[in-house]
């Protein structure tokens, strides 16, 4: 068989084993259904829904719902799964091809393998399929990105690699990580090239900004800066749950730093920082024998000398690492640094293979013993089957019935989006779905800000024009001072009008009370 027969099986196996693994009649929640919804409106070219999120998946999926003229929202989400998985799936051809260009050609099939297996069994590649969100475009743009850059060195691969990178841009953030990341190897002349290393840059850096400026102009004109991420902003706050509170300011890092101690510096930026990331890459990204040999990978780089094609490699694991460093306090989640588990098998596949340049035979039994072990380590894979390839649906009867019974302002602490996307149902009773157009919003959510009590917090909501407060049993202990709603001397202000112990089988929130709120006059 074919080397390129191979890679088109193992597209094809991790696209079936994703598939088989994905409750496809699951709701997507939070990030992915706000990507979807604004996906929608701009397949139905309303551009006004632009959010603080990065819009470069929404745009890609509004184009994948107008040529497919999908008609509800639910049907949006389970398409874009398919268009997720499909994404995913094709990134283990760039992976493969970066792959063979970094091993030496004696070692170039089994380490392609060896990535190629590792690559489709990780279950966070899986989640990144299934999920719906922007991680499968951006592996996809990166990956394209780095093969492209090293292929030859031509101003025109220059050029593209800054073409696809600000794409990757629009998509996630992160790219300026894998920018810096280039910018620093060319810089360094770690690509044994010979060309000019002032006029690359210099290339790269127009090209990539010419790319972006239209979405950095849009940012400006729709929230007044073109790097402001609204809550996802929020780096210097004390704690996760001041990001969703809209009544704490987003703190500066010279308000941090002159409101903070040392300690305090040493807790945010090192050891719930640096370290946490470092804990999260060579802990949580893949097995074990992979991390060893990525470190690995590291030491013969650095024994070998500089001028390695593998640079570009570790400068992108570097530069994400120093990047998350500020942020990863806050924002300690592994979903952000998936993009980074290709980058760490090409280092291992490279130092399996530096361990002995001259040895074909022990640089192939080690690959062998590296295919036995992660097909022994490959979680098993729980498949749904056929009948869970329809319509995601609701399962909340809160949700449901508030979206037939009440309109407004709501303050809900989880569930937002159960309850935004309950409003796509027909008003008869029964789930089913209405046209996207057809759906008019009637319930604003707003997240409720942090307070000493129940008084500040009422005052703040009377001044919003909240009329209703959802509170459930698992969320509530977020917001404690909304506990106080129970008590006899906030009967005549907080109405008790629905409470919904269970829904259907996987219902989001169980012990779900809504409240009408009657202001007093004075």
């Amino acid at each position: 068989m074919s080397g390129n027969a191979v890679i088109y099986l193992c597209c094809v196996a991790l696209g079936l084993m994703i598939i088989g693994s994905t409750a496809f009649d699951r709701v997507l929640r939070e990030d992915a259904y706000n990507f979807i919804v604004t996906g929608m409106s701009i397949a139905h070219g309303d551009f006004d829904s632009f959010q603080k999120q990065s819009i470069g998946w929404p745009l890609f999926l509004g184009a994948v719902f107008w040529l497919t003229q999908v008609e509800t929202v639910f049907g949006a989400m389970r398409l874009a799964r398919w268009t997720s998985i499909i994404l995913i799936a094709v990134s283990v051809v760039p992976l493969t091809l970066i792959c063979r260009q970094l091993l030496p050609k004696r070692h170039a099939a089994a380490g392609c393998l060896c990535v190629m297996l590792a690559f489709i069994s990780n279950p966070l590649i899986h989640f990144a399929g299934r999920g719906a969100m922007s991680e499968a475009l951006f592996i996809l743009l990166t990956m394209l990105a780095i093969w492209v850059f090293l292929r030859r060195d031509r101003p025109q691969n220059i050029a593209f690699t800054a073409l696809l990178l600000g794409l990757a841009y629009w998509v996630r953030p992160n790219a300026i990580f894998v920018l810096v990341a280039v910018i620093v190897t060319i810089g360094l002349r770690l690509r044994l090239c010979q060309t000019n290393r002032a006029r690359d840059v210099l290339l790269l850096v127009l090209v990539f900004i010419a790319v972006c400026i239209p979405y950095w102009s849009a940012r400006y004109l729709e929230f007044g800066s073109a790097f402001d991420y609204g809550p996802n902003s929020k780096y210097f706050v004390d704690n996760y749950e001041q990001i969703w509170a809209d009544n704490i300011q987003n703190p500066s890092l010279a308000a941090y730093l002159s409101t903070h101690s040392w300690s305090d510096y040493y807790d945010k930026f090192f050891r719930r920082g640096f370290f946490r990331v470092l804990n999260h890459v060579f802990y949580l990204l893949l097995p074990l024998h992979w991390v060893l040999l990525t470190g690995l990978s590291l030491l013969f780089y650095l024994y070998q000398g500089l001028a390695q094609r593998i640079a570009i490699i570790h400068m992108v694991l570097g530069m994400t690492v120093i990047g998350m460093t500020p942020v990863f306090d806050i924002f300690a989640s592994v979903r952000h640094l998936i993009y980074v588990v290709p980058f760490m098998l090409l280092a291992a596949a490279w130092a399996a293979s530096a361990i002995d340049r001259g040895s074909l035979r022990l640089a192939n039994v080690l690959f062998a013993l590296l295919i036995l072990i992660t097909l022994s380590t490959i979680t098993p894979i729980k498949t749904f089957g056929f009948s869970h390839l329809g319509l995601p649906e609701v399962k909340d009867h809160w949700a449901l019935w508030a979206a037939r019974n009440i309109e407004g302002k709501v303050v809900i602490i989880e569930g937002a989006d159960i309850l935004r996307m309950s409003q796509h149902y027909e008003l008869d009773g029964l789930r089913v779905p209405r046209r996207f157009s057809e759906v008019k919003r009637t319930v604003n959510t707003i997240r409720p800000g942090i307070y000493d009590n129940l008084t500040a917090a009422v005052e703040e909501f009377r001044r919003l024009g909240v009329k209703y407060v959802i509170t459930d049993k698992n969320h509530i202990k977020r917001r404690p001072y909304l506990r106080e709603i129970e008590q006899d001397k906030w009967s005549h202000v907080f109405q008790h009008i629905g409470y919904f112990k269970m829904g259907d089988p996987g219902t989001v929130l169980f012990g779900v009370n809504i409240y009408r709120l009657n202001y007093p006059d004075n």
